[in-house]
């Protein structure tokens, strides 16, 4: 008997083993999918290190004490928050401010250029009105050439801030 039959056989038995949201990629190797949620209590201490160390990574110019654990709480109090979970580990999360304004769009390093950030997007959008508001602080070019690429457009410039943004828009 071939060889690569034993190894179908062997694969078969596999897929039939794997949870529902797991699949085996063509080189073999067991990957889970990403699935998106809203977030939980005990997801906190993670989304906290994923913040400050995001920004950190970020916005390297700036003096890097200024983001903090306790930032992530602060910061989305008053938001509806959804994590990106991939392989177990919160990958990315977005905060929304209902019924119309992004608060927050972070995705772990590790993780980014995966599609994890345009999937977080169009969860928020589901859920937003028709026009939807978010803010870019001003040395963020990544953040603008991703809003850009996915239809949102800059209205105004706000420099006079004591932290200047971009104020982008998207009609449904």
């Amino acid at each position: 008997m071939p060889r690569c039959g034993i190894n179908n056989w062997k694969r078969k038995i596999l897929i039939l083993e794997l949870h529902h949201n797991d699949y085996i990629s063509e080189n073999n190797h067991i990957t889970m999918s990403m699935i998106i949620r809203e977030a939980q209590e005990e997801d906190i201490q993670e989304l906290e290190k994923l913040f400050q160390i995001t920004r950190q990574q970020t916005f390297k110019h700036r003096d890097l004490s200024e983001f903090k654990i306790g930032d992530y709480v602060q910061s989305t109090k008053e938001d509806v928050v959804w994590v990106a979970v991939k392989n177990g580990k919160i990958a990315g999360f977005i905060s929304v401010f209902i019924p119309d304004f992004i608060h927050n769009l972070f995705v772990d390093r590790l993780f980014q250029n995966q599609g994890i950030g345009t999937q977080l997007l169009q969860k928020a959008e589901e859920h937003l009105a028709d026009r939807i508001e978010l803010k870019i602080a001003l040395d963020n070019l990544g953040a603008c050439q991703f809003y850009q690429k996915h239809g949102w457009q800059e209205v105004s410039v706000h420099r006079d801030e004591p932290e200047p943004y971009l104020l982008y828009r998207k009609l449904k």
